[in-house]
């Protein structure tokens, strides 16, 4: 241990620390893998561990490959129980219990987790994995959390779009421990065998109801239920908006914040009462009782929150504090940090999938290492700006990877929601619900005064989000530009005066100022992105960019713009949309459109449907752009009343040094064969999106012979009712020597037209692969 400046530095890593961070590197190496390691590489281990005790910097190698293996270890346990492919969209009868709370849709939809008991599959007993996530379309029916039901439902395997930028809703699935997915057949079979019998989740339900119909606030009821029991349905979108420009989102979620504050106030609170009987303090110290309040304290919030993976992992870091005040153990912090790092590791390895642990972990590590130079005569106002400081500082650089937006109002706005929402609103709320528990009527007026308090707070919100500068989206970063900021982070805040910090400024400059790679001048990255069953396609040159279309419009809360078009944009830093083409008015093709001019400035729009279509023209043959070398020319229609429907869509030719791409959208035989009358040189090209998802209404024999493409996409979704592509059709294609792509089985294809490099299209779901991929 040295000194400078009065401030104590840590000269050399603690054991624990080496332990935790190697074992963290090790779970974090295996889910980066394609494929499960073999189990002949745990006899590693046992000479490692043997080594390890005489040589000490074998002992972090020793580590990493035991977090390696432990985490291919649950994996594997994991992936062990799938649905078996031949039963996917087979109607199967399920018996089973409801085990969170449903969410109920706009659309009247429900959707919640269920556990299987038994299942059967023509009368005969099946085994399906034991956790499934169902939907039930338009019903009227009421589920609740606790009950048991029989169904005859649908299922299919974790699947999900893959796109750059986009969420991995497969890993999401693994994550959450669910190995199947599927909806609710209508079937009169389908009946209740059990009501809600008392227990933790059909607690966690009426709690929900009950704040919901009596906090009389429109606005706090939903929040209030979040920080009850974890029920976040009842925010709305605009709410979320205001949280997510502020950075106040985290405290919407029962996490590390909530669940230590609960266990601090039932520390001080078994404590003192403890310590009144002056006997009790002769059998155990005030110190050891308030550890065990603490403990049930978190233990009751974390059970309320139904156990959610976040509240585990605070339940555990609040374990391992109190079992050391009650061993007696007095550790510096950075001990129990690191020990509680450990545990969670060792009791969920899954939990470095996900943002918030390392949110969570990370932001505890900074307050730590900031506070370090922290001094007794600081007011605690000065504390809490220096907390501030250091976690807008230290957190930026994970933040802009995991989410590509920051909010510069951020500081201001924590420095007050912060303390108001964790020592007021949520205590309050609380106290309301464990009176309510026990029928005391004091609860109702508890939980008003708690709705009232948030109610206080929220126009401050509302303002700083609204200012101009609160918040900011961001490209993806590199993978290294933020681990060398993170560098510079810690540098920045450490205590070794502002005459070396200049350096940690200069490692964070790479993260803010490299940009996403661009095409060259001639070149253009097409990329056919995944929407499911319909189409979405961005074309890139250098300083332009074109979307045509825009996917799927799934539900009133869902659709391909806002979840895939947009993400993907942001993270190529594209900030405007030059053109935007809609080829026709079918939902699959213009479902998204709505997200993304919300998101994106549109210069130029252009439709065959252009009365469906904000601000653009018609679709024309003969309209065209030259962007840096790209050419984009309109071949399709020549007229506005000709053609109607599919075959009025947008076909547009994009070529780029000597390479061609073709966009056909929705067409049909009838607009196929008056394009091959009318510009049958224009159709030769080398990759085509191939006409209407690959039906069999189109890509007739003399089209694909014109358009001799050397690769074909067909953009279909996974398993679709439609059964597209069309067997027959995929065949002409391959008859024809064109390789085919179909992008529910490929994820988005990325394509470099005038690219010297000749590779063809590039699947972003086996570039991509992980343990957990759906890769059939």
């Amino acid at each position: 241990m040295i000194h400078i400046k009065g401030y104590k530095l840590i000269t050399k890593i603690p054991p624990v620390a080496v332990a935790a961070t190697s074992l963290l590197f090790g779970m974090v190496l295996l889910f980066q893998q394609s494929q499960l390691p073999s189990p002949v590489w745990g006899v590693l281990l046992l000479p490692l561990a043997v080594i390890s005790r005489r040589v000490e910097w074998v002992r972090p190698l020793f580590w990493l490959v035991a977090g390696f293996l432990w985490a291919s270890f649950m994996a594997e346990l994991r992936l062990a129980v799938s649905l078996p492919g031949e039963l996917e969209k087979k109607d199967l009868k399920v018996v089973g219990e409801v085990v969170d709370i449903p969410q109920r849709k706009g659309d009247g939809s429900l959707r919640f987790l269920f556990q299987i008991e038994s299942a059967e599959y023509e009368g005969e007993s099946i085994d399906l994995p034991a956790l499934i996530r169902l939907s039930w379309y338009r019903t009227q029916r009421e589920v609740k959390a606790g009950e048991r039901w029989s169904l005859r439902v649908r299922l299919k395997q974790p699947h999900g779009f893959m796109n750059p930028g986009g969420f991995d809703y497969e890993q999401w699935l693994f994550q959450e421990g669910i190995r199947a997915t599927g909806y609710i057949r209508k079937d009169p079979e389908n009946r209740i065998l059990q009501p809600s019998s008392p227990g933790l989740n059909s607690l966690r339900a009426d709690l929900s109801t009950w704040i919901t119909q009596n906090s009389r606030s429109e606005r706090a009821d939903g929040i209030l239920s979040a920080l009850a029991v974890g029920d976040r349905q009842g925010i709305e979108q605009r709410e979320w908006d205001v949280f997510r420009q502020t950075g106040t989102s985290h405290l919407m979620a029962i996490s590390g914040l909530h669940i230590g504050l609960v266990s601090g106030l039932f520390f001080f609170l078994f404590r003192w009462l403890w310590s009144i009987p002056s006997r009790l303090l002769l059998m155990v110290p005030a110190q050891q009782a308030g550890a065990v309040g603490g403990f049930v304290g978190a233990l009751g919030y974390a059970a309320l929150a139904g156990f959610a993976i976040p509240t585990q992992r605070a339940l555990i870091m609040v374990s391992v504090v109190m079992a050391m005040i009650l061993l007696k153990r007095a550790v510096a912090p950075w001990t129990v940090y690191f020990t509680a790092l450990i545990a969670v590791l060792l009791l969920d390895p899954f939990a470095v999938l996900s943002a918030g642990f390392w949110l969570s972990f990370g932001a505890v590590g900074l307050i730590l290492y900031g506070l370090a130079e922290s001094r007794a005569e600081e007011s605690k106002l000065v504390a809490m700006v220096r907390i501030q400081w250091v976690l807008a500082v230290g957190m930026l650089p994970m933040l802009l990877f995991l989410f590509r937006q920051g909010s510069l109002i951020a500081p201001v706005a924590n420095i007050v929601a912060v303390p108001w929402v964790s020592l007021v609103v949520v205590p309050l709320n609380l106290l309301a619900s464990l009176l309510h528990l026990f029928s005391i009527s004091a609860a109702e007026l508890l939980l008003r005064f708690s709705a009232e308090m948030f109610e206080w707070i929220w126009p401050l919100l509302e303002w700083l989000s609204d200012l101009a500068l609160s918040h900011f989206s961001f490209h993806q970063p590199e993978l290294w530009s933020v681990l060398l900021a993170m560098v510079g982070a810690i540098m920045i805040l450490s205590p070794i005066g502002w005459r070396r910090r200049w350096i940690g400024v200069i490692a964070f400059l790479p993260l803010l100022l490299v940009t996403p790679e661009r095409p060259g001048s001639g070149e253009a990255w097409v990329t056919v992105l995944d929407v499911g069953q319909g189409l979405s396609v961005v074309v890139e040159s250098r300083d332009h960019v074109m979307v045509y279309d825009t996917g799927n419009r799934f539900s009133n809360t869902f659709n391909a713009g806002a979840a895939v078009v947009v993400p993907f944009l942001e993270a190529r830093g594209r900030r405007e949309v030059d053109l935007l083409v809609i080829s026709h008015g079918d939902r699959d093709h213009i479902g998204g459109m709505e997200s993304l001019l919300e998101e994106m400035p549109v210069v130029e729009s252009i439709s065959s449907v252009p009365e469906k279509v904000v601000g653009a023209a018609s679709c024309m043959a003969g309209d065209s752009w030259l962007w840096e070398g790209v050419s984009i020319k309109v071949l399709h229609p020549d007229s506005e009343s000709r053609f109607k429907g599919n075959n009025g869509s947008c076909v547009i030719r994009i070529d780029a040094e000597g390479e061609s791409l073709l966009l056909a959208g929705d067409i049909e035989k009838g607009a196929e064969r008056y394009l091959l009358k009318r510009a049958p040189k224009l159709l030769d090209v080398d990759g085509v999106v191939v006409p209407h998802h690959g039906s069999k209404t189109s890509s007739t024999a003399k089209w694909i012979d014109a358009v001799s493409p050397k690769f074909a996409i067909f953009t279909v979704g996974y398993k679709n009712r439609y059964r597209f592509p069309n067997r027959e059709v995929v065949e002409r294609y391959l008859e024809r020597n064109s390789t085919i792509w179909e992008s529910a089985y490929s994820g988005a294809l990325q394509i470099r037209l005038g690219d010297s490099d000749d590779r063809g299209p590039e699947p972003w779901r086996q570039s991509n692969q992980k343990i957990w991929s759906d890769v059939n």
